[in-house]
């Protein structure tokens, strides 16, 4: 054992205090006899180390640390002495080590203190329980149950109130409502099970003290649970008319998207009634052997166990209907402001079953053709098919022909699906879907060759028929197939009404002659994001 004199002040002590300069480490010379035991690793609750401690460090072995205090107190001018034991200990159920520790003091007068040693946690934690009565009050429906009614709960929390571990939950079937007379004797029985008469096939808060080596326990008892009623008088009786209170929560609002501003509107939620809650806490600490009642709170909460699960289709856009829930007895599209008894209301998600614009899926047979589906932001694109070069085709009134296919889920998902450009050499003809949209440059309703007969007449010969090759645009619409131009003509063709939902086909039908060339630009606006 090693002893140092230190300076003191107890407030006026009449004993001079050692200077600073006096302060001296000194080897004790007699034998210092303090037993030491193993205490094992998690194998001892803290009762028991503490029991076991008691063994050794008695009050005997106490008066025999103060003799040899006192012999050093003597070699200095010294007021009193302090023996201090420390161990490092594991607890049972702990998952951190602990201290134990005890002390033996000495006073100026001679006198001799020495407590029972004890296990001190550096990190302290609590048992928290939390009970509901299986029972509610006469009232609610028989199929109506409050939820976690007759579980108990539990779980370790920091003194802080942080949780320590997750929640333990025991469905007691009830053990632990209310009997009898006596309304603090089930309280009792989670609190310590040994009183006579307690249901024992369940934890208490002493044994998860002990077993967890926590230093307290804190109790919730959800003593009572009742239904709130609105109160009204009867015009024709005067008589007084309870009406339970509603409860309703909108758990989840979903809008499936199935157009621009249609879509389908989902409700699901709980209704119930609002429920009157009272909830005991009580507090103990583990040298305790009964729980203290600390507070009363009162509340109330929703009966969550009639579901619903209600649908409407609407030609609204999400944002109109933020405010808007369906209700769940009627399933009319009512504002949030008329539910009564709204407890919460989920915000809605949006989302859309349907393809959305970038997955056009453009497919074509023809290897000659360039084809591009090209978003140009906020919803806008722009397709693009033709010729991948200028005087690609060559012939003269010959005819070219190129489709493509693409995929579109719901045409009405296009504010705009517009031919906004054609450029060709000479004659261009454009279907969708087999409905003639454009024939350029003169309009028409057809594009293809012909021979046309005419009568010539010279020579000694006389007239003859022959036949000159033309381009039919109209019922009685010709023209040479050389017209020696390179259209690019900006157009303002809708193709809406020749759009389909599914597979659609873009045809285009180009006639050159000499060398010449076909392409098209498509704009459209979708209301689907990319």
């Amino acid at each position: 054992m090693t002893s140092e004199t230190v300076a003191v002040n107890f407030g006026g002590s009449k004993l001079a205090a050692a200077s600073a300069n006096q302060q001296q480490k000194v080897a004790d010379v007699r034998p210092m006899a303090v037993s030491v035991r193993d205490y094992g690793m998690g194998t001892m609750s803290k009762a028991e180390m503490v029991t076991a401690a008691k063994a050794i460090m008695s009050p005997t072995k106490a008066n025999q640390i103060a003799t040899i205090i006192k012999g050093v107190m003597s070699q200095g001018k010294v007021g009193s002495g302090v023996f201090i034991y420390e161990q490092q200990v594991r607890p049972r159920g702990a998952t951190r080590d602990m201290k134990l520790s005890w002390g033996v003091t000495v006073t100026e007068t001679g006198h001799v203190f020495a407590g029972d040693p004890k296990v001190v946690d550096p990190d302290p934690t609590t048992v928290y329980m939390l009970y509901t009565s299986l029972a509610a009050e006469a009232g609610l429906p028989q199929t109506w149950t409050y939820a976690d009614a007759g579980v108990l709960k539990w779980q370790l929390r920091k003194l802080d109130g942080t949780p320590a571990t997750a929640w333990t939950t025991i469905n007691t079937g009830g053990a632990f409502d209310e009997s009898g007379t006596d309304s603090e004797f089930k309280v009792n029985c989670l609190a310590n099970k040994l009183t006579s008469g307690c249901p024992t096939a369940y934890v208490d808060a002493k044994a998860l003290m002990a077993e967890t080596a926590s230093v307290s326990a804190m109790i919730d008892y959800v003593r009572k649970v009742a239904p709130a009623y609105n109160e009204s008088q009867d015009p024709s009786t005067g008589e007084t008319i309870y009406q339970p209170q509603i409860s309703v929560s909108y758990d989840r609002r979903e809008y499936d998207r199935t157009g621009c501003s249609s879509g389908n509107f989902r409700n699901i939620g709980r209704r119930g009634y609002t429920l009157k809650t009272t909830v005991d806490r009580y507090q103990m600490v583990e040298t305790d052997s009964a729980a203290t009642r600390v507070n009363r709170f009162e509340g109330s909460s929703i009966s969550p166990t009639e579901n619903f699960d209600v649908s409407k289709t609407l030609d609204m856009t999400s944002q109109s209907l933020s405010n808007q829930v369906i209700d769940s007895f009627s399933n009319a599209l009512v504002p949030s402001s008329s539910v009564l008894g709204l407890q919460y209301m989920a915000p809605i998600t949006t989302y859309s079953t349907l393809s959305n614009a970038n997955n056009m899926r453009l497919e074509s047979t023809q290897s000659d053709m360039a084809m591009s589906w090209v978003p140009g932001g906020n919803g806008t694109y722009s397709l693009y098919l033709g010729t991948i070069a200028d005087n690609y085709w060559g012939g003269y009134g010959a005819v070219y022909d190129r489709s493509m296919t693409f995929n579109i889920s719901n045409k009405d998902l296009y504010s705009k699906f517009t031919l906004a450009q054609a450029s060709f050499d000479d004659w261009l003809m454009l279907q969708v879907n087999g409905n003639v949209a454009y024939v350029g440059p003169y309009g028409g309703d057809r594009l293809s060759t012909v021979s046309v007969p005419y009568t010539y007449c010279g020579g000694d010969w006389g007239c003859e028929t022959a036949y000159e090759l033309k381009v039919q645009y109209g019922a009685n619409a010709f023209g040479w197939p050389e017209l020696s131009t390179n259209w690019s003509l900006g157009l303002n063709v809708d193709l809406r009404p020749y759009l389909r939902a599914g597979q659609n086909t873009i045809f285009m039908r180009t006639i050159v002659a000499g060398r010449g060339e076909g392409a098209i630009r498509i704009d459209a606006t979708s209301c689907l994001a990319d």
